[in-house]
């Protein structure tokens, strides 16, 4: 996904950010950050499965992966959502509100 990401938005004055993150954190940074000052901040959230674990999707976007013999439920959207409200809001602390650039 990396790799795609950097070829996506391969511009100078863009930037891709990959942070690793420990599994049994409670909290974890997004996956990856495109920052490109034409489409803005994007957050993307990754899901080591292929589509085949993808059991069903719920209105809301509960995701029902499937994991060996075990279902587990995740909402990725959410996810994806609380870590681009953190980071704007800290780029907005750093920028005292002046933010210019879409989230």
């Amino acid at each position: 996904m990396l790799a795609a990401a950097v070829r996506a938005v391969n511009f100078a004055e863009s930037v891709v950010l990959c942070e690793p993150s420990l599994a049994h954190k409670t909290t974890r940074p997004p996956d990856l950050v495109i920052v490109d000052p034409v489409i803005g901040v994007h957050l993307i959230e990754v899901k080591g499965l292929s589509l085949d674990n993808i059991l069903q999707i719920d209105a809301g976007g509960i995701c029902h992966f499937r994991y060996g013999q075990h279902v587990d439920k995740k909402n990725p959207i959410l996810q994806v959502r609380n870590a681009m409200f953190d980071v704007r809001d800290a780029v907005r602390n750093s920028y005292n509100d002046e933010l210019q650039i879409p989230f």
